[in-house]
């Protein structure tokens, strides 16, 4: 991650598509920041710096929570991004199994990426144990994802 950096380094880069024209291949990727109690999202794009969207574990549970798949739906939480811009992430369903992500301040939309449904047990594990380090439940050396299928049909988060 390059916005902020954590002790533990620690990222998780999920594939995802680049919406736009033309749409391509980049990722999101899912850090944390401990010293300020944060979980990072930057989706990448080709040519410029990472948008970013630090959440609050609050905002963190909720958007973990709308991203399973019996239960999945659109939502939208706050988030800061550079220079304490607000900043907002908002998930929602387009009704193929996917997610779209999206980043956007104030004024436009700053990026959005479409996580393939193959893609979004990653995606939660990378949210939930972003959560975990943040909120002192998991170290850094935990990363191996235990039961990715539970996670995303709903187990606990």
């Amino acid at each position: 991650m390059r916005s902020f950096r954590d002790p533990a380094q620690w990222s998780e880069w999920v594939p995802a598509v680049l919406l736009g024209t033309p749409s391509r291949s980049m990722w999101v990727a899912v850090s944390c920041n401990r010293a300020q109690g944060h979980i990072l999202v930057e989706g990448h794009h080709p040519a410029r710096r990472p948008s970013l969207a630090a959440l609050t574990t609050g905002a963190t549970t909720e958007v973990i929570n709308a991203l399973r798949y019996r239960r999945r739906r659109d939502i939208t939480v706050p988030a800061i991004g550079n220079g304490l811009e607000d900043r907002e992430l908002l998930v929602a369903d387009p009704g193929d199994e996917s997610a779209l992500v999206t980043i956007r301040n104030t004024q436009s939309i700053l990026g959005r990426w479409s996580v393939h449904t193959h893609r979004l047990p990653e995606l939660c594990w990378a949210l939930k144990h972003a959560h975990g380090l943040v909120s002192g439940t998991e170290s850094a050396a935990a990363i191996v994802p235990t039961d990715l299928a539970a996670t995303i049909a709903g187990g606990a988060p």
